[in-house]
């Protein structure tokens, strides 16, 4: 497993041999230069890897995202490709571990809860969107020219725009979730809550993990509420769950009873990330 923390332009946390470039034509020379060094690398990439570049003007940035966003090399790799333009950062993760996708199975066990235990009715149910890799190009102000692929959202709105968002990733990579925290909570009005999820390897091949949950202020600040995953909380919190209403899921959508709470529960998480860790990566929690 290889992971690699922010680094200058167009440094690369690994320089396995590369394919042919593409061939592709951009009209901006940056752009141009930018996709083919990526694509020239990440389909060679055997782990999981990262590539950041910095400085990159939002002219250059949202044409090289979209670009990516449509190779299908990169599209292989089940990479993620976000721009933020406030920062002016490119930042590319390609070769996900599974540990990366165990809030799939999570967020879905928590859907298939709600449905069972009907705190969201047969109809409500199959306006909820889940989505994982999807592009947005919906931010305003100083982040309006970002692109950015959540490794998962929640939405029942008719447009899509998101109400949960969740991030996945090494303690290395944790400034960059960061910043994807500050694009979604300060570049749109839609998103509520934003989940990082932290996996940190330790020695004799455990792993840490810590949740942090951010949302909205009454006053425009963030707040901030912070769980542990691994190592198992001895007692258990009294409170160990994510915890959303149904209006804030659905928006301005009618819903019944839109102060119904729906729960993401941290022992279920914690029980797929052992499993994972375990059996597909040889690994244990801490």
């Amino acid at each position: 497993m290889s992971t690699s923390s922010t680094m200058a332009p167009g440094v690369l946390s690994r320089s396995p041999s590369p394919e042919p470039p593409l061939s592709v034509k951009l009209p901006r020379p940056k752009a141009q230069k930018l996709v083919a060094e990526i694509v020239k690398f990440v389909p060679s990439t055997v782990n999981y890897t990262e590539l950041t570049y910095e400085e990159v003007e939002p002219e250059d940035g949202l044409l090289v995202a979209r670009t990516l966003a449509e190779h299908p090399e990169i599209e292989r790799r089940t990479s993620r490709v976000s721009y933020n333009s406030l920062e002016k950062t490119l930042w590319v993760r390609a070769m996900p571990t599974y540990l990366h996708d165990a809030h799939q199975q999570w967020v879905m066990s928590a859907m298939l809860d709600w449905a069972y235990n009907g705190s969201v009715k047969k109809g409500e149910h199959l306006r909820i969107t889940f989505g994982v890799g999807t592009t947005f190009e919906i931010f305003i102000g100083a982040y309006a020219s970002s692109s950015k692929e959540p490794d998962l959202y929640l939405s029942a709105r008719p447009d899509r725009i998101p109400s949960v968002v969740i991030e996945s990733g090494w303690t290395e990579s944790f400034p960059c979730l960061r910043i994807d925290k500050d694009l979604w909570l300060r570049g749109t009005l839609e998103v509520q809550y934003v989940i990082l999820l932290k996996w940190s390897k330790v020695r004799n091949d455990k792993v840490k993990g810590w949740i942090e949950v951010w949302g909205r202020g009454n006053t425009g600040s963030l707040l901030i509420r912070e769980l542990v995953v691994f190592p198992k909380p001895d007692p258990r919190p009294i409170e160990d769950s994510i915890r959303f209403t149904k209006q804030q899921l659905f928006g301005e959508i009618p819903v019944s009873n839109p102060s119904t709470v729906l729960p993401l529960e941290v022992p279920r998480l914690r029980e797929i990330a052992e499993k994972i860790l375990v059996n597909l990566m040889g690994l244990s929690p801490c």
